[in-house]
């Protein structure tokens, strides 16, 4: 466990190994050291999201022999610990309605149990999964009365200052962003960035994620010239004090590629965004969240700048990933969609244009909030 909080994966992997079957020789298959060993195969992931849900389950299996589950909680926890282990196993899959169902009962579970300290852990960390999974599923109203809650909770328990309290203040205002909400969500980031200058300082990498998840509110509230600014300087230290392939470093530069395009800056905007663009799928690949963002950037640029027949092809790949990794419903999906309607319209087609148009309101319909600005 040591080694895998070091990021000592593969030497944690071979001792994992090496001690299983000793541990079955001295306690058995349902034995609890036996079991701890069986489950941190899932934690550690090496061979792959598929074989870590199949320990997850050998895991649950070895349980049930014994009369426990999610229904009757063993006094070790395990049952928990393995639903919460196959949740994150899920949700990197992107099977997000499998997983929320699992930290549902997962919920179930902790609260029939004493309120123990780790329990608690187990209810905090489990509301704000759930709030994730609500935004994930498109379930907006719900992520934020879910996030609310487990803002709530964390701070009740562990005070304003802890770091899980600011991961959940933050993940509320970025989805408050995401939907519209502007006013709140400038409102909470900025208190966010606040308090991880004051406590961590500024070249922490949560300090410099605040200051881009700030700037991107600024901009699109139109006030460019503090968003600038934010950019500028997250930017700036991530260069400095991270590795050249962190998310972080990619993501800022292409939000201020972003910024400059949405400032009337277009000619600016495309080389940044197609740098961030390369190094996002040489990092991550073409099909993870942070590239096909960084895509769409790059075709909503290309389209200000009336270059339609460029930007076309990159809309329509971009929602055909976005709405097969993310759901039909998801705001990425129709905000892709909205965007391909209206290059279509610019190259004079339409009758196409039309029927994207139609079906992208009646998904927005469906699963925004009223008011929210894309609906408009």
């Amino acid at each position: 466990s040591w080694l895998e909080r070091l990021g000592r994966l593969g030497e944690a992997s071979d001792l994992r190994e090496a001690s299983l079957p000793r541990a079955e020789a001295a306690f058995g298959p349902t034995g609890r050291p036996t079991l701890e060993l069986l489950l941190l195969g899932a934690t550690l992931g090496i061979d792959g999201d598929e074989a870590a849900l199949e320990i997850c389950l050998e895991t649950d299996e070895r349980l049930a022999s014994i009369d426990h589950d999610l229904d009757r909680p063993d006094e070790w926890n395990l049952a928990i610990r393995s639903a919460v282990s196959r949740s994150v196993i899920l949700f990197e899959l992107g099977r997000f309605e499998e997983a929320l169902e699992l930290r549902r009962r997962v919920a179930t579970a902790l609260e029939a149990m004493p309120s123990t300290a780790e329990v608690v852990e187990l209810m905090l960390s489990n509301g704000g999964a759930i709030a994730r999974l609500l935004e994930e599923t498109g379930d907006y109203p719900a992520a934020i009365a879910a996030y609310e809650a487990s803002l709530d909770a964390y701070e009740t328990a562990w005070g304003r200052d802890h770091p899980r309290t600011m991961v959940v203040r933050s993940d509320l205002g970025i989805l408050l962003s995401r939907l519209g909400m502007l006013e709140q969500s400038d409102e909470i980031l900025t208190r966010v960035l606040e308090d991880r200058l004051r406590l961590q300082g500024e070249t922490s990498p949560e300090s410099i994620r605040a200051m881009a998840n700030l700037a991107v509110v600024k901009r699109r509230r139109g006030d460019f010239a503090s968003a600038e600014v934010l950019y500028a300087d997250a930017i700036r230290l991530a260069e400095r004090h991270l590795e050249p392939g962190h998310e972080l470093l990619i993501t800022a530069r292409a939000n201020f590629g972003t910024m400059l395009q949405a400032s009337g800056r277009g000619e600016e905007a495309i080389p940044l965004l197609r740098d961030a663009l390369e190094r996002s799928e040489t990092q991550f690949g073409r099909e993870h969240p942070t590239t096909i963002s960084i895509a769409g950037n790059v075709a909503v640029c290309l389209n200000q700048l009336q270059r339609y027949e460029e930007a076309l092809p990159i809309f329509e790949e971009m929602a055909a990933l976005s709405e097969r990794i993310r759901g039909p419903d998801a705001v990425q999906t129709i905000i892709a969609l909205a965007n391909r309607s209206g290059v279509l319209r610019s190259l004079g087609r339409h009758e196409e244009s039309l029927a994207v148009n139609d079906m992208v309101l009646e998904r927005a319909r469906r699963s925004l909030p009223p008011g929210h600005w894309n609906v408009g």
